[in-house]
């Protein structure tokens, strides 16, 4: 059963800021197709290079999508639930809880790629309801 918190959390459509004091991002996957957590922190270069991807991409597919920043110093009960020991990491998951996609880093190559990625993990038919 959902706590009034969490239902005001996971109807909002602003994106989810996790501390240790909110409710897990392991939920919020309940209200879109596909749900992108990206674990982050404000110091993070790399961070700041993909964030926008993720943005874009999210503009992009407003009704398929929730994106979740997950901060990784405030949250390390959530990194820890996803395995996350380093930033960025980027978890596509679809509304059945299932990982479609997962990218750690931000290598040329990921950032090059992971807007292809994601769209790909979109379209797959288990990524609806």
């Amino acid at each position: 059963m959902f706590t009034v918190a969490l239902l005001t959390i996971l109807l909002s459509t602003s994106p989810l800021r996790c501390t240790a004091s909110e409710p897990s991002a392991t939920r919020a996957h309940a209200v879109a197709d596909v749900t992108i957590l990206f674990f982050t922190a404000s110091w993070c270069e790399p961070c700041h290079a993909v964030q926008p991807i993720l943005e874009t991409f999210a503009r992009k597919h407003p009704k398929e999508v929730r994106f979740v920043p997950v901060d990784f110093d405030r949250s390390p009960e959530e990194a820890a639930r996803w395995d996350v020991r380093t930033i960025p990491v980027v978890i596509l998951i679809s509304k059945e809880g299932k990982i479609l996609l997962r990218a750690d880093g931000a290598e040329r190559e990921t950032l090059r790629t992971l807007p292809l990625a994601l769209e790909d993990a979109l379209k797959r038919p288990h990524t609806r309801s």
